[in-house]
This record gives structure tokens, C-alpha cells and sequence, in this order.
């Protein structure tokens, strides 16, 4: 796992790509440049975090200690230093479609963020605006590149941005800053400020795009419409949305039907530059039922696979005291899903008091099993409770199947005794802790032998994570 500085040397020495119909628009401009003004191709630069970043870094780095004030905004930037400078700057450049061509994965979620950038911009927009703010421009940076770093994560190391994706859309409750430091050893705050000072972007932005300062209300004002952009993302029943309300209602002090109306007006306002990034915007979906997002296929080759499990153990050999069991077992059911195919995961914890194991964390993707039917008293002479008795494991397939099938309890044999499943035991300091159950699903009824090697691998490691957590 690299160091906070290693991956600041890192995505400092990549050349970034921008959107493809970025570059289209400015091919456009650039016979024209003598005859526009600044703030027309600073709404071209502005639908596009990567370009906005290209430019406020090559407006920085042509800066002198005489300068009087930052620059802060795109506008200014081409004000500053001439529209046929920065044209100049911005020639040669790759369109983000090209550079992931070959991971369409990671296409999707990159251009998924830049789609939650641009509404966060158009939020931030009209929100400041209703404030009478002095510098909306200003304001709508700060959103637009607010979550600049896992938009980078998606461009440089899409691996580990898929990871972080997965663990929080299926660990319901999981902190994104927990995930982030299991997977990475820091949190993208942490990488995102790193990045600004190596960068030497204005501090005012710098401010804008740090959470940390809640009480300035043009902070709350970014920090709103970027939490309103992600939480509408995928439609408007998220729980969270009612709370982004209430905190603009306090930001502009509008009658809440009034807040509503600016939300849906932005949000339209959005959709209309959807094609460049290809997302469905906001404004798109239509009022569905509440319910799971379709379960993305799986495409890993196998060596592919053999990579990402091989970092999910190094991740659970670096986790430290500050991390938690859900982070933990985020990362093995990751590890179980992507790595080996694993459909159906359950992680079961014995409850001192109660003495039975009880259903802690599951990742059910296929149907067919609830969470408590897995439950058992620790005193029955089934598996699940037999297994608890030291570290072992079981892989529950053809060979052992009909001596293992008596084992279980008669309301689980119908559902489990057909289909192959990995099961072991976790101890922590010698004492039993909690089970991890695995199978297939309803598209795999049969496991086999290497699979089973790297599950027992897994609850290994996981064992030895969970050793140096507060359980």
C-alpha cells in the first residue's frame, strides 16, 4: 500500500486526459479566438472538472511573487493570460474516452462523477446566487472540482476506485472515509488537500473544497450541492435528500417549496449538457419505487482476479485500530464477490449474552436466503455450531454432501443441501468470534477446490484484521 506522498508524486507525474467533447468545443473556438470572449470559453471549461483543472493548473504555474491577488476562478485565469495562451497550453490533449477505451468500468464511473461534478456546479450555481454571493464563479469551482481526486482514482487507478465503489453501494451504513483509508491507507480529503498544495491551486478554492470549515456559508453551500449531486444520482428516494433540503432552507432562508423549486430547476438546467459525459442526469429519472440498483456483471479475467485478491490481503495486513468490523468484513465480502465470484456472503458474531450466532454483515446479491435463517443456538450439534469449536473450515460439495446434510437444520437443508458453500470459523485471541458463510448463488450451485483454498485464505486474514480492531 503507497504512502499519501507516494501517490501525490504519482498522479503529479500523469497527464491528465479531459472529455473528448471538450476538446471538439475547443477545436471549435480556436479559429475564432480574436473575436469571443473570455467568459464564453469559460462556460466550455467550466462542464468539465478535468479541463478546469488543466487550466487553473497552468494559470498557477504562470503566476509571479508580484501578483497581487489569486486566481480564483477560469474567467479570471483568461483574463490574466490571454485567451490565445491558455488555447496554446490546452493543444495535445486526451480525451478520457480514449485513455479507458480499454476499461469500460471505468469509463462508466469516471464519467458518473464528472456528471455529479456538473450538477453540483449547477447547484452551487443558483444556491450562491440566491446568497447574493460576490463570486458565484468562485463558489461553482469549488463544487465542480470538489471530488477532483476520486474523479482521478477513476482516470489513473480505476481498480481501486471499482473497489471503493463496490464496498460503500453494498455495505449499507459503511463510512466512504473507512473504506478509503482500508483500501488506500488515507482518506481522498487527505490525497484531494495533498494534491491542491502540490498543485498550488488558490487557497480560497482550496477552502471551498475542504469540508473541514462548516461554518463559512459558502463552504456549507459547496459541501451541500455536492452531497445533493451525489445523493440524487441514481434517483430522488435517497434518505439523505430531506436533510440536504433543510440545510439549504438554512443557507438561503426560502420557504422550503421555494428550496424544492430551485433543486428541480438546477437539475434540469444539468440535464442539459448530459451528452457529454453520456450519464443519465438527475432530472431523467422517473418517480420508481425505492429498491437495489441491477448488480453490475463481473469481468475480471482470471489474472485480474488473482490481482485484486492479492491487494485485499494486503489491505487487511496494513488495517490499524482506527478501522472498525464493518470496514473489515467490507473488505473480505469485496475480496469474496470480485475476487472469487461469490454471490451470497454472510458473516455471522456469537453474542455472549444470548450464546447464539447472529447475523452481523451480509452482501445478499442473488436470492433465496435471509439473513437470520443462518442464526443457531451454540450448544446444537449442527455445522455451523460444531465448526465454532476451533478454527476449521468446510467446503460443503459433492464429495461430503451427504454425510455433511444431517447436519444442517431441517429448515435449511431444502435451501442449502443442492448447492456447493464455503464456510469457517473466525477466533480472535483464541476464542471464538463469528462464522463467514459463502456460496454461489442462484448462477453457481458448485464451488471447487482452489476456490476454497483462497476463501480459508481470506478468513485467515481477515482473523488476523479483525485482531487489531476494537471488536
Amino acid at each position: 500500500m503507497q504512502a499519501l506522498n507516494d501517490w501525490v508524486r504519482s498522479l503529479n507525474a500523469v497527464k491528465l486526459p479531459v472529455l473528448g467533447s471538450s476538446i471538439e468545443q475547443l477545436d471549435r473556438i480556436r479559429p475564432k479566438q480574436e473575436s469571443i470572449a473570455p467568459r464564453e470559453l469559460a462556460q466550455v471549461v467550466l462542464r468539465d472538472p478535468l479541463l478546469t483543472l488543466a487550466v487553473l493548473r497552468f494559470s498557477q504555474s504562470r503566476l509571479t511573487r508580484r501578483q497581487p491577488t489569486e486566481v480564483t476562478t477560469v474567467q479570471h485565469a483568461l483574463m490574466m493570460h490571454g485567451l490565445s495562451s491558455v488555447l496554446r497550453e490546452l493543444r495535445d490533449l486526451t480525451p478520457l474516452e480514449q485513455q479507458l477505451a480499454s476499461n469500460l468500468r471505468a469509463l462508466d464511473g469516471a464519467m458518473r462523477v464528472i456528471s455529479r461534478c456538473v450538477h453540483a456546479a449547477f447547484y452551487a450555481r443558483n444556491f450562491a446566487a440566491l446568497r447574493h454571493d460576490v463570486d458565484m464563479d468562485e463558489v461553482v469551482t469549488g463544487a465542480l472540482l470538489h471530488d477532483l481526486a476520486e474523479l482521478l482514482l477513476w482516470c489513473t487507478v480505476p481498480n481501486a476506485a471499482i473497489q471503493l465503489d463496490h464496498m460503500v453501494h453494498h455495505q449499507q451504513g459503511l463510512r466512504s472515509a473507512a473504506a478509503q483509508r482500508a483500501c488506500l491507507g488515507f482518506t481522498l480529503v487527505d490525497l484531494q488537500l495533498a494534491l491542491s498544495r502540490e498543485w498550488k491551486l488558490p487557497s480560497h478554492l482550496t477552502v471551498l473544497m475542504d469540508d473541514q470549515h462548516p461554518d463559512h456559508p459558502r463552504t456549507r453551500t459547496v459541501a451541500r450541492s455536492v452531497a445533493l449531486a451525489r445523493h440524487s444520482a441514481a434517483g430522488w428516494y435517497d434518505p439523505a435528500l430531506p436533510d440536504d433540503y433543510a440545510e439549504l432552507h438554512k443557507i438561503v432562508n426560502l420557504p422550503m417549496d421555494q428550496v424544492l423549486r430551485w433543486v428541480r430547476q438546477s437539475a434540469v438546467q444539468a440535464a442539459r449538457v448530459w451528452r457529454q459525459t453520456g450519464a443519465r442526469p438527475a432530472a431523467a429519472w422517473f418517480p420508481l419505487l425505492p429498491g437495489e440498483w441491477p448488480e453490475e456483471p463481473s469481468d475480471n479475467t482470471p489474472e485480474e482476479s488473482r490481482g485484486l485478491f492479492a491487494r485485499v490481503l494486503d489491505q487487511l495486513s496494513t488495517v490499524t485500530r482506527e478501522s472498525d468490523v464493518q470496514t473489515v468484513l467490507a473488505l473480505t465480502f469485496y475480496a469474496l464477490h470480485a475476487g472469487l465470484g461469490l454471490r451470497r456472503l454472510w458473516f455471522g458474531r456469537i453474542n455472549e449474552s444470548t450464546q447464539r450466532l447472529e447475523s452481523k454483515q451480509t452482501l445478499l446479491l442473488d436470492p433465496g436466503l435471509m439473513p437470520g435463517e443462518l442464526t443457531c443456538d451454540l450448544g446444537t450439534p449442527y455445522l455451523f455450531a460444531r465448526l465454532l469449536a476451533k478454527v476449521q473450515g468446510v467446503w460443503f460439495g459433492s464429495t461430503f454432501r451427504d454425510k455433511l446434510t444431517p447436519l444442517l437444520p431441517q429448515n435449511l437443508r431444502q435451501k442449502l443441501a443442492l448447492r456447493d458453500f464455503y464456510a469457517m470459523s473466525v477466533h480472535l485471541k483464541g476464542r471464538p468470534f463469528g462464522l463467514v458463510y459463502a456460496d454461489g448463488g442462484a448462477g453457481r450451485p458448485h464451488l471447487d477446490e482452489p476456490g476454497y483454498s483462497a476463501f480459508k485464505t481470506l478468513c485467515i486474514a481477515t482473523a488476523q484484521a479483525l485482531e487489531k480492531v476494537s471488536v
